[in-house]
């Protein structure tokens, strides 16, 4: 009786656990979903799968700022729907501001249809990269680029079913002004439908977004954009959308602290990130993507078994293009459609006269379903060899100079036609069509002493280039050499064309036109955050030399700390010596700029612990040797001699020798020959005859007399060749102006006695240096190619200065005269003193008397403009 009583009761526990773990694992996953919908569109409060909580405020607009794009060179986004569970997109911005502190991703996931669960194994990774910084707690003011560091992988986490935290809803919040609480999650959403529902979580991604506004994201990696890396585990039949939200600190932005921003769904520039896996519904893009095929009503309420086939559709801009698939040609132009294709992944590429053939592409065809893929074709490029007699005139191609001279050979140019206008002081300019073909070179040569071209032709075919309809693209051009033996290809110069900043008519008579060299000041507002002494970001307490400051790119931010080995700056306190960078004013600044950017500097023959583009402050009048370094195949290093004035801001630019070719030749003159002359706007200064190994080409000579600036301009020179420079009689009048005004005027590096704005007579024709600077600005420079057109006023110049902001302090001691150092380096004054145009930060300020009593204080430099002058007295304690 016993034992059938106990099997019974064991029997009877049996069938209850198993009932009780049935049970607990069909309603599992149910019970993980949230049942939480958000409050309102506005003013709500949001937690984050992985942080703290944040405010969303969003009192109005805010659709315009944010951008979601699959390429950093595609800012404004687009809608992109793909069936991969893993992938990559952007988050940009193109607001006014110019950056976000931070960003949250809401990721949604779309609620399964009927009684259907989520998988409780589901899993979705998230990796962000960008960048981060310390608010600069003023409205609406980005951070200067030494104060940002690029984080790869800020954060880099999985989140699973219990990560969901809100929903089911079928919107997103936007804003009072935006739909609220019915603007769409994913683009094309139809919000009519109640049953399109969503769960969704907030996930922050633990770095700011810098925009083209913030004056800085063109030199930062991604372009200043957030990275967001992706991957969908145990998913396989779903859609997943991501949507951005942008957040701003307390006093960073007008709207105030919390987030107010996200990307549009809606409008002229929607843009959005959509993952559908397996049948998931909705959604709807452009780019890659991929739809349900409809076969028709299957007259079941269950779904149709689908076929192991899909269809495929290729686009591209142009049309036009063959479509070749796993290397094979379909017989097919774009746009194309194929159907019935067997499921399974194909490589696509396309072709067509005078485009690049596209990269392979791999496209997955799923049974039942449309895959979309859209190329963006690009034009080839070729080149032309230009000539002319004489040699030496300017090239100019659809109106935009090249900076270069005849003899030469353009390249990169785009395949169709273009307009060669060939100029030279003196000469009547003329200008011809030419028909550029891929893998050919077209040859020009040009008789300026009778006007007429000589030849056009091809280098491969021969013939006469014909008639040519109007060219319509205007385009940059790399150079290169004639290839004559011996010679080599220099494509990659740093000499760039810029389009003319005028509407005049290039092809009759070329205007004075201008190029920014070498990128000097754009993109760099707030450039500096410490100009006199800098700190290293990773170790505040290093002392560094008041030469040198952090104003390198974002990408070098971890560069050696200056110590008395490698720094002419830093003074030992027990020598005498007075240290090369002095903040007084008998300084000035030199800003080295370099092609390629990137490049080490070297000061005086020592390493300075900076890279290119960076601006040394407060260095001692006279002669210095200022560097850069390459490492190839061999180190090289070029380096010029620069003479600093009291009170001036000089720009250099420094290119390797492995970028340019040099030759020996030499400078001759009858009118010059008891004059000193430059290569270009470079000292040191030389008297004729001289022996000088320059470039070849883009090489002119210089010369100041009785208060006039002469330009020669030889040509492409060859090696050992005699170069008699000549006087040029023509002088053109230009009129430079500067924002704001009051700006010393520089030529060919000597100073006129002008401020902005003034209007100069005494440049001749040919090239020139025009420098405006102004202290607490950057200093800018651009060349001029000068041409008296007779008319009243040959050129304009105009320079809008940037201003990097800067403090005054005022350092007084009891008693007078204490020798100062600031954050561990002679200064060489004694107090009192006053030293100005220092960058904003803190500093340690130490007053030494009779070398062996000292005093230190901590002072913090504000603004000028808003606290005036930052006094710091100390007394002597041991001598009162």
């Amino acid at each position: 009786m016993y034992e059938p009583m106990k099997k019974n009761t064991l029997l009877k526990k049996i069938i209850v656990a198993l009932i009780i773990i049935s049970f607990g694992i069909q309603t599992a996953p149910a019970a993980d979903l949230p049942s939480n919908n958000l409050p309102d569109a506005y003013h709500v409060n949001i937690d984050t799968a992985n942080s703290g909580g944040y405010y969303i405020k969003f009192d109005g607009g805010g659709l315009n700022a944010l951008h979601i794009t699959t390429s950093t060179s595609e800012e404004y986004g687009q809608v992109t729907t793909t069936s991969s569970n893993s992938g990559t997109f952007y988050i940009s911005d193109t607001g006014g501001r110019g950056f976000f502190n931070d960003m949250i991703l809401m990721v949604a996931i779309k609620k399964p249809a009927g009684e259907e669960s989520l998988p409780e194994d589901m899993n979705i990774r998230i990796k962000s990269s960008g960048f981060q910084w310390e608010p600069t707690g003023a409205i609406n003011k980005p951070p200067a680029i030494d104060a940002v560091r690029y984080v790869e992988g800020a954060i880099d986490e999985s989140y699973g079913l219990s990560s969901l935290s809100y929903g089911p809803q079928k919107w997103k919040a936007a804003g009072i002004e935006n739909s609220p609480k019915n603007y769409p999650i994913y683009f094309g959403q139809d919000m009519g439908n109640g049953d399109d529902l969503f769960y969704f979580f907030f996930v922050d991604l633990k770095v700011g977004n810098l925009g083209r506004s913030s004056g800085i994201n063109s030199v930062l990696q991604n372009k200043g954009m957030i990275k967001v890396e992706y991957s969908v585990e145990n998913l396989d039949d779903g859609l997943i959308s991501f949507n951005s939200y942008g957040w701003c600190d307390d006093l960073q932005s007008n709207q105030g602290k919390g987030i107010s921003w996200t990307n549009a769904l809606t409008g002229p520039t929607p843009s959005g990130y959509t993952v559908k896996l397996g049948t998931g519904g909705g959604g709807e893009g452009s780019g890659s993507s991929s739809g349900a095929i409809d076969y028709g009503d299957s007259g079941s309420d269950s779904q149709p078994d689908l076929p192991k086939v899909g269809n495929l559709n290729i686009t591209s801009e142009p049309a036009g293009a063959k479509v070749f698939l796993d290397g094979a040609f379909t017989g097919e132009v774009t746009n194309a459609s194929f159907t019935d294709l067997p499921t399974g992944d194909y490589g696509v590429y396309l072709e067509l006269e005078n485009y690049e053939r596209t990269d392979k592409r791999w496209v997955t065809i799923r049974g039942g379903y449309v895959s979309e893929e859209n190329f963006n074709l690009t034009l080839e490029k070729s080149s032309c060899f230009v000539e002319s007699v004489p040699k030496g005139a300017d090239i100019f191609l659809d109106g935009t100079d090249t900076l270069w001279h005849t003899d030469c050979e353009l390249d990169n140019i785009e395949v169709g036609n273009h307009t060669i206008t060939v100029s030279k002081p003196g000469f009547l300019a003329v200008s011809r069509n030419v028909s550029i073909e891929a893998d050919k070179t077209a040859h020009i040569s040009v008789n300026l002493n009778s006007g007429e071209v000589d030849e056009i032709s091809n280098n491969e075919a021969g013939d006469k280039t014909g008639d040519f309809s109007k060219p319509e693209t205007k385009i940059p051009t790399d150079k290169k050499t004639p290839q004559k033996e011996g010679n080599a290809s220099f494509a990659e110069s740093s000499l760039k064309a810029t389009p003319a900043i005028d509407n005049k008519d290039y092809g009759k008579s070329p205007d004075p036109v201008v190029s920014e060299e070498g990128g000097i000041v754009e993109g760099f507002i707030g450039f500096l955050n410490s100009l006199i002494f800098g700190e290293n970001p990773e170790n505040k307490d290093e002392r560094v030399s008041p030469g040198y400051n952090t104003g390198e790119q974002a990408a070098n931010l971890n560069n050696p700390v200056q110590t008395q080995e490698n720094n002419p700056g830093i003074l030992n306190l027990s020598g005498e010596e007075i240290p090369e960078f002095l903040p007084e004013e008998k300084t000035g600044t030199v800003y080295v700029t370099s092609y390629p950017e990137n490049l080490p500097i070297k000061f005086d023959g020592k390493d300075s612990g900076y890279f290119t583009p960076h601006l040394f402050y407060g260095v001692k009048e006279g002669i210095h040797k200022v560097g850069v370094v390459i490492t190839g195949d061999s180190t090289k290093t070029v380096e010029e001699d620069v003479r600093v004035f009291k009170a001036e801001n000089l720009v250099i630019h420094l290119e390797p020798e492995k970028y340019r070719k040099k030759v020996s030749v030499n400078l001759k003159s009858k009118d010059f020959r008891n004059l000193e002359f430059k290569i270009g706007d470079k000292n040191p200064e030389y008297s004729f005859p001289q022996l000088l190994t320059v470039d070849n080409t883009g090489t002119y000579v210089t010369v100041f007399d009785e208060g006039r600036y002469y330009s020669y301009n030889p040509g492409t020179l060859s090696e050992g060749e005699d170069v008699w420079v000549t006087r040029n009689s023509n002088f053109g009048k230009v009129s430079i102006n500067s924002k704001p005004e009051g700006a010393n005027i520089f030529v060919n590096g000597y100073d006129t006695g002008e401020k902005t704005p003034a209007v100069l007579d005494t440049l001749s024709e040919g090239h020139h240096q025009v420098q405006v600077s102004m202290d607490g600005y950057y200093p800018q420079k651009k060349e001029l190619v000068m041409v008296d057109s007779k008319d009243e006023i040959d050129y304009e110049m105009r320079f809008l200065l940037s201003e990097y902001p800067y403090g005054v302090l005022s350092v007084n001691s009891e008693p007078e005269g204490c020798n100062i150092y600031l954050r561990g380096s002679y200064t060489g004054k004694k107090t009192p003193y006053t030293f100005e145009y220092m960058p904003i930060g803190s500093y340690d300020v130490m007053v030494m008397y009779n070398r062996t009593i000292t005093e230190e204080k901590e002072v913090t430099v504000l603004p000028f403009d808003e606290a005036g002058i930052i006094s710091c007295n100390v007394t002597m304690a041991e001598l009162i």
